[in-house]
């Protein structure tokens, strides 16, 4: 009669103890459910809608709050990401090589270390023209000085962009650093005295000697010098990955660790380092990844 009783009551206890461990794990489910999956997790967008070899592009996670972690990932290029506050998201910026194949492509999002997205972008072929320059043969064929000192400069330009901000710096939209024409437009592919060489990695504008160069955006200037390419030169990081180029200046106007704001001047028009006249070459990278400039300021609509 005991043992019976004794056995009900234990089995009262398991039945009690099952209910209460159902109720938990209903009440984590409820709030998942209503804290995180009723956020739109999936609300990713990716902007613009036609994108090019060349370009960049914005990204923006909306619904979840900024205590939860999120990272994406395109072409194993791990993308900086920050929270808007204003629009509740998180938002990013993607570059796209020039020689990123055409056709459909996945962008990796992690959510919280848990939820994988795979958002998928389709990019177009870009017809990129063929340009033929001639200059002195000192210009072309580096001697082993040049050669030594080139390749110092592109260690630090290396550095640099591997280490550029990854918090949101500007604070407007982007604009032109001189409101001209383009005479040399991104991603062209050029022969140097015949001699197949880099394509155009930004665009050149027409302008006059000692134009003044503005800052496209809010930034911190990151490095000014003279290079063997690039002349006098200037780049500033704008956060999330971008940085902006300004080469072969007359004069530089700042100097590393400034702060800038859009339209300041941080520079004057020259023809300084490899360069056949006054103009501005103007770069930007996105998450070190080369992008047409003018593809920047297109995405100004989107935030």
């Amino acid at each position: 009669m005991k043992n019976n009783q004794v056995n009900k009551s234990s089995g009262r206890l398991n039945r009690s103890f099952i209910k209460s461990l159902l109720l938990c794990v209903c009440f984590l489910l409820f709030n998942y459910s209503t804290g995180f999956a009723g956020k739109k997790l999936s609300s990713i967008e990716i902007f613009p809608d036609k994108i090019l070899q060349g370009d960049a592009c914005y990204i923006k996670i909306s619904g979840i709050p900024n205590t939860s972690d999120a990272s994406v990932t395109f072409d194993n290029n791990k993308i900086a990401l920050d929270y808007d506050n204003s629009s509740k998201s998180y938002i990013g910026f993607i570059g796209i090589g020039q020689n990123t194949e055409p056709g459909e492509r996945n962008v990796q999002i992690l959510l919280d270390n848990k939820k994988n997205i795979n958002k998928k972008i389709n990019i177009q072929k870009n017809d990129f023209k063929i340009q033929h320059l001639t200059l002195p043969k000192s210009k072309i064929d580096l001697s082993d000085k040049n050669l030594k000192r080139h390749n110092k400069e592109k260690k630090i330009v290396t550095e640099l962009f591997a280490n550029s901000k990854k918090i949101k710096i500007y604070n407007s939209k982007f604009i032109k650093p001189i409101d001209n024409k383009i005479s040399t437009p991104f991603g062209v592919k050029r022969f140097m005295n015949k001699k197949p060489k880099n394509s155009h990695s930004g665009i050149d504008l027409k302008a006059k000697m000692n134009d003044p160069v503005k800052s496209i955006n809010k930034g911190v200037i990151v490095f000014t010098g003279n290079h063997f390419f690039s002349g006098n030169s200037v780049y500033i990081d704008h956060g999330l990955g971008i940085v902006s180029m300004y080469f072969h200046l007359s004069e530089i106007k700042v100097k590393k660790g400034d702060e800038v704001n859009i339209g300041d001047v941080i520079g004057l028009v020259g023809s300084t380092g490899r360069s056949t006249g006054p103009h501005l070459h103007w770069g930007v990278r996105v998450n070190n990844i080369r992008v047409d400039p003018l593809s920047l300021i297109n995405l100004n609509k989107y935030f």
